[in-house]
């Protein structure tokens, strides 16, 4: 199992990489992902689906993680983060003129 703390561990040794699915991974954390967005400035296509479980700590802080760091960002999966809300989706457009897919079925505490 993937949790925060292991992704960023190995977002420390991804520098180069442009993609990464993190399908199913119930254990991300805001300071997970911020890690992944920090070292892999890079990534074009992110995939967060099914972090829908009750130890995910995934949160509109995570994404604008993302947001901040990643702006090469054109795909972004967060299917059923049940944390994510309209300030983080907000904060997606924003900064993502160039982002064609974007998943937001099942989130739940999204308007």
């Amino acid at each position: 199992m993937v949790t925060g703390a292991g992704i960023g561990e190995r977002a420390q040794h991804c520098a180069g990489r442009t993609e990464v699915n993190l399908n199913g991974c119930n254990e991300l954390t805001d300071g997970g992902i911020g890690e992944l967005a920090r070292h892999c400035a890079g990534l074009t296509e992110v995939n967060l689906g099914g972090c829908d479980e009750l130890f995910s700590e995934l949160t509109d802080g995570g994404i604008g993680e993302l947001a901040r760091h990643c702006a090469a960002l054109t795909s972004v999966n967060p299917m059923g983060c049940n944390k994510l809300t309209d300030g983080g989706m907000r904060e997606l457009a924003q900064h993502y003129a160039r982002l064609t897919e974007c998943n937001i079925n099942d989130c739940s505490a999204l308007t």
